[in-house]
């Protein structure tokens, strides 16, 4: 990997090589707060470039949920919530 330090250029060429070039989308991610790293996924995805992701529902069974009407909804109001918490705590 080039690292900026190891170069001798100036301040504002070496902010731009730690800077991604371009920005990705993740057009189907699934984000598992029960089993899996949670919003620290959506971090690691937000410094290797990530801008934008499209949030799709876990099933009832990842979340430990039963697959019946009370599951269902607390596994929506659970994504609904998920997507605001990345909404304030990152940058996608």
């Amino acid at each position: 990997m080039l690292r900026a330090e190891s170069l001798d250029f100036p301040d504002l060429a070496r902010e731009t090589i730690r800077k991604p070039f371009t920005y990705f989308t993740d057009n189907h991610m699934h984000i598992d707060p029960v089993n899996g790293e949670g919003i620290d996924a959506v971090k690691k995805f937000e410094r290797a470039g990530g801008r934008f992701l499209f949030l799709v529902c876990k099933g009832t069974a990842s979340w430990n949920l039963k697959s019946n009407l009370d599951g269902f909804e607390k596994l929506f109001d659970s994504t609904i919530a998920l997507s605001g918490e990345i909404n304030e705590k990152t940058g996608v």
